[in-house]
């Protein structure tokens, strides 16, 4: 989840019944997944409690027209409502003896305590309120195939990933597109240019992806460290996860205006006055300073997001900064939804699924979840090979800021009449994260197997 092709990528969200309103609609049974029952666990409440519900009006809608079409009335009751009304659960119309479907579960239950569970996927259009969308899709980890893949699927990906930056490095470009403000046109990749791309040169390429044909776009990158240092944090909590096949989506708006003005307040962020008068304001405020934010009550995942760059500011999204997204979730896993292969005599195959060419899964009569024929070596680890591509990448944009850095300083040392704006040493807080995962990576150990 090239972008050349695929205009408006989209994020999927699964909407849970307890966000609609429960005491209006009746029991139905709905079948669970195993590996819905594990992200219920500890992880699985981290990262939902990131989940952005500002759409939820769209979901109540649909779950008040699927009601009405159960109960006999006409569609466009609902069709006409804004989302705004959607919301207005406390006055519905009165119909004289609706009929209710039935359900065995109803009979145990008073009607008082009657629910109707409705699952929703949601596609997000990314790029849909930017003017110049510029979009960079980076196929992230050091292994493709996933765990159902046919052997010859799993050789041609293998094979794929040694031949580009997806084994050196963890990540490929997968496809690209920038708005240029002098052609006024976008300058496109398309995921068979990604394969060309060698390790040495992946960092010009990204930077490529952060020049609008005018200018590097240099006061990107720190903020966007920072939301890659966290992910990565969010990442390696994520034990038995495994992220193969997904891809790592960075958009922002091309628009010149809005660049410039979200420039104007990066770099007022960063300057070294502002660093001071913030060291000022905490130290005449105190613990006491906090105020009613301190009362707030903030999960683990948003304690993971916010770093020093979210804390020096009010913690919300600028308008013009870096969106960062993943996508493509057809072959994760989370560890507890799948099986390794028993013997023969022990297997139970009820029947076989195909999620695309050459993926064929043979599935558990009694659990109902899939054999794994090419499982991970180190189940109870994270994704290091998605966290091997994350570290690269942050490695890359270091590299890009520093060589601005030393340009715009050898620029003003040769020619002191021209006028260039210096840039201060790059702020790396949350770097350590990767310290804590790799270590040291030793000479022997082969960064293409980190997936596996």
């Amino acid at each position: 989840m090239g972008v050349a092709t695929r205009q408006a990528p989209s994020s999927l969200r699964t909407w849970p019944a307890t966000q609609l309103k429960q005491d209006s609609y009746p029991v139905s049974i709905v079948r669970r997944v195993q590996s819905e029952s594990a992200m219920e666990g500890k992880e699985g409440q981290d990262i939902g409690a990131d989940l952005d519900y500002s759409n939820l009006g769209s979901a109540v809608d649909l779950a008040m027209l699927s009601r009405e079409k159960e109960v006999g009335l006409e569609p466009s009751l609902s069709r006409g409502r804004s989302c705004s009304r959607s919301f207005n659960l406390s006055t519905p119309p009165i119909h004289p003896n609706p009929h209710l479907p039935s359900s065995p579960l109803s009979r145990n239950r008073s009607d008082d305590s009657v629910t109707r569970q409705h699952h929703f996927i949601l596609m997000e259009d990314l790029t849909g309120r930017l003017k110049r969308s510029c979009v960079l899709d980076l196929k992230m980890g050091t292994r493709q195939h996933g765990m159902d893949a046919t052997s010859s699927k799993k050789k041609s990906q293998r094979k794929k990933c040694d031949r580009t930056t997806s084994r050196p490095l963890g990540v490929r470009v997968c496809g690209m597109q920038v708005w240029n403000n002098v052609t006024q046109t976008y300058v496109t990749q398309d995921k068979y240019t990604g394969r060309d791309i060698r390790a040495e040169d992946f960092p010009s390429v990204l930077a490529s992806f952060l020049h609008n044909g005018e200018h590097l776009l240099v006061w990107q990158i720190p903020i966007l460290l920072q939301k890659l240092y966290a992910l990565a944090r969010i990442i390696n909590r994520l034990k038995g996860f495994r992220f193969y096949g997904c891809s790592l989506l960075l958009i922002y708006d091309g628009d010149r205006d809005l660049l410039e003005s979200f420039r104007m307040s990066a770099e007022e962020q960063l300057s070294p006055r502002n660093k001071r008068g913030e060291s000022l304001k905490r130290a005449s405020t105190g613990p006491a300073g906090n105020g009613k934010s301190s009362s707030l009550r903030r999960s683990h995942s948003e304690d993971l997001l916010i770093g020093p760059a979210a804390k020096r500011s009010s913690g919300r999204r600028r308008r013009g900064e870096v969106n960062v997204r993943i996508v493509d979730f057809a072959h994760t896993t989370t560890g507890h939804d799948w099986a390794p292969y028993p013997p023969p005599a022990d297997r139970r195959v009820i029947h076989q699924v195909s999620s695309s060419k050459g993926y064929q899964a043979e599935v558990d009569e009694e659990t109902g979840i899939i054999y794994a024929r090419f499982p991970p070596h180190y189940p109870e680890e994270p994704d290091r090979g998605f966290l091997f591509g994350l570290k690269n990448l942050t490695e890359a944009l270091e590299k890009i800021w520093n060589e601005e850095r030393m340009r715009r300083m050898k620029m003003s040392r040769d020619d002191p009449a021209v006028n260039v704006s210096e840039l201060p040493p790059l702020p790396t807080e949350g770097k350590e994260v990767f310290v804590e995962i790799f270590g040291t990576i030793a000479p022997d150990e082969d960064p293409g197997m980190l997936s596996t």
